[in-house]
């Protein structure tokens, strides 16, 4: 557990955390105090979603020995940094505009891409387990095998939510097909 501020705490578990020191506190903020108030929100979005860490290490190209990763919070490379640990998501530190580091970095602009990219696929996957609950597949599938290439551009657009659902059950029905 990592308090950001005084009081609070990013808690899973649900366990009840110990009381910090006041000094261990003041030190922490102070991290935060090395950013400004957009780069530090944007670190603060990040440590409260570690899938959207681990999303961004898994696709960020690191070699391999690096224990630890520094995020780009600005444009340019020079700062501030947030370190953070590449096997369990841990937010480490955060360095201020102008301190250097050796770590493997993950610039501010391939950081945001890779999180539009996941935005994209979590609003894909809410569709498509919308359209899952709705129970509409079995006529959508019908409506593609039987009308060919008169099928709805809203049709395909489905059917292309939930590919990865169902590549194998129409893969199976074209090869019996021909």
């Amino acid at each position: 557990m990592f308090p950001l501020f005084a009081g609070q705490y990013h808690n899973p578990v649900g366990r009840i955390p110990p009381v910090p020191h006041r000094k261990t506190c003041a030190a922490r903020r102070s991290r935060l105090e090395r950013a400004s108030a957009a780069q530090v929100e944007r670190a603060l979005q990040l440590y409260r979603d570690p899938k959207a860490v681990r999303f961004v290490l898994n696709r960020a190209r690191l070699p391999d020995g690096a224990d630890r990763v520094a995020l780009s919070m600005d444009v340019a490379d020079h700062g501030p940094f947030v370190i953070i640990e590449r096997n369990t998501c841990r937010f480490v530190t955060c360095l201020a505009k102008g301190m250097i580091t050796d770590l493997p970095l993950i610039e501010r602009g391939r950081l945001e891409r890779l999180l539009v990219r996941l935005d994209e696929h979590r609003n894909r996957k809410k569709s498509a387990d919308e359209l899952l609950h709705q129970g509409s597949i079995a006529p959508l599938i019908k409506r593609l095998v039987t009308r060919g290439a008169f099928v709805s551009r809203e049709d395909i657009e489905k059917v292309a939510m939930l590919g990865p659902l169902i590549r194998v059950h129409l893969l199976l029905r074209v090869h019996f097909m021909y």
